[in-house]
């Protein structure tokens, strides 16, 4: 079996099966390799834990079996899927997932700021269904962030969006004894997308703090900014735990009930949230498809054009409705006349009163 180095060299085969073609990326517990599996002929993605790692107790070691029990148990379309998982000769854990084609969600954010609305929160419910699935199995997410949310195309062009890393996920508490995984007291997480009762203790959040993270990244996709500012990390966990986040509204003109429902996400009080990501997606609904909220017409950009009716067929009579005429412009040379009879007019009357008032003088 081979083993992988913090940067293996293309044609590298592991565990006698996976040749490595490219590295991926990196991340707190390995390398991600794009990889070909000879026994079947496809594109692969392999993460191996890196061995250069820290890995004292309830890190690594287990954080990479508990992402391994998480996503072996997940179907959904909108999770990534695990093929193969292992140790290799070396030590070092690994895992073969589905390769994946397009780029993260915050790759997109980067490149584009902020997502129209119809796109964001198509993308957001699909992330609720891969929720969804991990919720009813016990598995809370605890990293939901732009960065764990893959975008993919399909072959109609429709995008799909997969949910990664379950590598610091809550299982069930009947998989977490099995596994002998424990955090004792450990803060994981991302805190910007943290909820208020995951940065006192991760081991006690449910369902509710993967609402809250899902609310972050709604609210970030649809104004490219953050519920919270802070200049530190102290600062921010202050803020969340004590203050309420600004309206959504304040960074961008949305339509009321979908401003509620990601406000709905970012309540303090876990139990004033959504109850289940069902319950999320159903709120969101109606902001997936068209509609003619005024807010979001006004905020196309100006280079768009307007959509136009087409026109009617040739041979299609079109009736046109021609109001009386209230006043009709005479010819130029009438025109002419009148002025001149209306000038003549008023010099005659002004002579008139002229002489008049002569005579009434003379008079007295």
């Amino acid at each position: 079996m081979g083993g992988v180095n913090e940067k293996q060299a293309a044609g590298s085969v592991v565990a006698g099966r996976y040749e490595i073609e490219a590295e991926l990326g990196t991340g707190g517990m390995g390398v991600v390799y794009r990889a070909r599996d000879l026994a079947k002929g496809d594109l692969v993605a392999i993460k191996v834990m890196d061995p250069k790692k820290d890995r004292s107790p309830a890190t690594l070691d287990q954080r990479f079996a508990r992402e391994i029990a998480a996503v072996q148990q997940l179907e959904s379309p909108h999770a990534v899927r695990l093929r193969d998982a292992g140790t290799l000769g070396t030590g070092s854990h690994f895992m073969v997932m589905e390769h994946l084609e397009g780029a993260d969600l915050l790759r997109i954010l980067e490149r584009m700021g902020r997502l129209p609305v119809q796109r964001a929160v198509r993308l957001i419910i699909q992330a609720c269904a891969a929720l969804c699935e991990a919720h009813a199995l016990g598995i809370v997410h605890r990293d939901l962030k732009p960065a764990n949310l893959f975008v993919t195309v399909q072959a109609d062009g429709s995008e799909c969006l997969k949910v990664l890393d379950f590598g610091i996920s809550k299982l069930p508490e009947s998989t977490m004894a099995q596994l002998a995984l424990t955090v004792s007291g450990a803060v994981l997480g991302s805190p910007v997308y943290m909820a208020p009762e995951q940065m006192i203790s991760s081991s006690d959040v449910d369902t509710r703090a993967d609402i809250w993270a899902l609310g972050v990244v709604l609210y970030q996709a649809l104004s490219g900014g953050f519920p919270y500012e802070a200049e530190a990390m102290p600062q921010l966990c202050a803020r969340v735990l004590n203050e309420d986040p600004r309206p959504l509204s304040s960074l961008m003109a949305v339509p009321c009930g979908l401003e509620a429902a990601v406000m709905r996400c970012l309540a303090r009080d876990p139990a004033e949230r959504f109850a289940r990501v069902e319950d999320l997606a159903a709120a969101l609904a109606p902001f997936a498809t068209a509609g003619p909220a005024p807010t979001i017409v006004l905020r196309l950009p100006l280079a768009s054009p307007m959509p136009m009716a087409a026109p009617p067929p040739e041979h299609t009579p079109v009736p046109v409705t021609v109001p009386p005429p209230r006043f009709v412009e005479p010819e130029p040379e009438i025109a002419n006349d009148t002025g001149r009879r209306a000038r003549l007019i008023y010099l005659a009357g002004a002579a008139v009163g002229l002489a008049a008032g002569i005579i009434y003088m003379l008079a007295s």
